[in-house]
């Protein structure tokens, strides 16, 4: 993060505009993030990123995207070469034909998704997931998760991330220290669990245990877990940052999920203000509104 903010905005359009780019040159944000509102073709995709990157030519520009496979993918065909499977394929390849052909083919895929998106100028995707699956819980992670057994979560999400960096590219772990238990969608109101430590430390908080030492970054959970702080969403908890710095063992750059979304109620400044003084090491903005992003800015002024 040498030389800029620690700031990831969304842009609005398939082409930067002047506004932007103004703001984005006083401003001096660590990356960007696309989505399929970005994405037309493949070359206007490269014009894009090439555009952004041009911003800051003496440093490296990170520019994310959620290309997870399945369900989650800003890209498809016919940009991008085909359709990639969702994760709930290769947990159930390692259920039906085991480690090693599973494994096997999770690299093969990750690594061609990768090189994909290194081709278009893409440096990281916002995966895996290393959420558990559970039965009754929200279905905003359903198929996005490697399954159930933390152990061969964390083993898939390990695979992933290799093959994501030998590609050329990075992966981002989500979504810690855990979403799967969630019963409503962060996106849309605050998912709150009073779900024992113990219980989580043999089950959610294990997977991201076992998987931290190899992820660079990972991005929060809007989630609000009575064992950590009762009284504030993991993003903006110093005790939940802290716990997972010091008891899960993460040691990369901490994102935030996205800023915008409705399980964080208030001034997005300030909102934005606390998860810093919290202990995340990047804010993360998506929607591409002027307003909004104009206020999460103020606080490094």
């Amino acid at each position: 993060m040498k030389n800029s903010n620690p700031l990831i905005f969304g842009l609005k359009e398939l082409a930067l505009s002047s506004q932007e780019r103004e703001f984005f040159l006083k401003t001096n944000p660590f990356g960007f993030i696309l989505f399929k509102r970005n994405c037309a073709t493949r070359e206007q995709i490269t014009a894009l990123t090439s555009s952004l990157k041009a911003l800051f030519p003496e440093r490296k520009v990170e520019i994310f995207i959620d290309q997870e496979g399945g369900r989650v993918a800003r890209i498809k065909p016919p940009i991008a070469s085909r359709e990639y499977p969702a994760p709930r394929y290769f947990a159930q390849l390692y259920k039906d034909q085991g480690q090693e052909i599973a494994t096997k083919a999770l690299y093969a895929n990750y690594y061609e998704l990768m090189r994909e998106l290194v081709g278009l100028g893409i440096t990281s995707t916002c995966a895996p997931l290393a959420d558990l699956l559970f039965e009754g819980a929200d279905q905003v992670i359903g198929d996005r998760s490697f399954g159930s057994d933390p152990k061969i979560v964390s083993e898939l999400c390990k695979v992933t991330l290799k093959a994501l960096q030998e590609a050329g590219g990075m992966g981002l772990l989500k979504h810690i220290p855990g979403h799967g238990r969630a019963t409503c969608d962060s996106h849309k109101e605050l998912p709150t669990l009073s779900t024992s430590l113990e219980d989580l430390e043999s089950t959610d908080f294990l997977a991201f245990k076992l998987i931290a030492p190899y992820a660079k970054y990972a991005m929060t959970a809007h989630i609000k877990f009575d064992a950590l702080d009762s009284l504030a969403p993991v993003t903006l908890s110093k005790p939940a940052v802290d716990y997972i710095r010091h008891k899960i063992g993460f040691k990369g750059l901490l994102m935030t999920d996205d800023m915008s979304m409705k399980a964080l109620n208030g001034d997005i400044g300030e909102l934005s203000a606390l998860a810093l003084e919290a202990g995340c090491d990047l804010i993360l903005h998506c929607n591409g509104e002027m307003d909004e992003m104009k206020k999460i800015a103020t606080i490094f002024k």
